[in-house]
C-alpha cells in the first residue's frame, strides 16, 4: 500500500480519536479503582452486621484506629457507598459519551480515508 497523505483534517481526527482512546483508558481504571472500593466497602458492612450493637467497633483513620459505634459506622459506610456509586454512574455515563464520540470520529476519519484512496485511484 503506497503511503497516505492525510489532509490536516484527517490528521487533526486521528489526534481527536487517539485523545479519546486514552480519555477511555483513564475512565476505565477510575471505574476498576471505585469498584474495588465498592466491593470493600459492601464487605465491610456485611461483617459490621454481624456484630452485636453493644460491641466495641473501630474504624481507621490513617494508620490509626478510632472507637465508634455500630450505627454510626454502618452510617458512615452506606454514605461512602452512595458516593461510590454516585461517581461510577457518572463514570459510566461518561465513558458511554466518549464512546459516542470516538464511534462519530472514527466513522468520518473512514470517510475521510476512503475518499483519499478513491482520489488516489483515479
Amino acid at each position: 500500500m503506497p503511503d497516505v497523505k492525510l489532509t490536516p483534517e484527517a490528521q487533526q481526527m486521528l489526534i481527536q480519536h487517539q485523545t479519546f482512546q486514552q480519555q477511555l483508558q483513564t475512565i476505565m481504571l477510575q471505574k476498576e479503582s471505585i469498584s474495588g472500593q465498592s466491593v470493600e466497602l459492601e464487605m465491610a458492612l456485611t461483617e459490621l452486621k454481624k456484630a452485636d450493637a453493644k460491641e466495641e467497633v473501630y474504624k481507621a483513620v490513617g494508620s490509626i484506629l478510632i472507637k465508634s459505634t455500630k450505627s454510626e459506622l454502618e452510617k458512615e459506610l452506606r454514605e461512602k457507598k452512595e458516593t461510590i456509586e454516585v461517581r461510577l454512574k457518572t463514570l459510566d455515563a461518561h465513558e458511554n459519551k466518549l464512546r459516542e464520540k470516538m464511534k462519530q470520529n472514527q466513522e468520518k476519519l473512514e470517510a475521510i480515508l476512503k475518499n483519499i484512496d478513491n482520489k488516489e485511484s483515479n
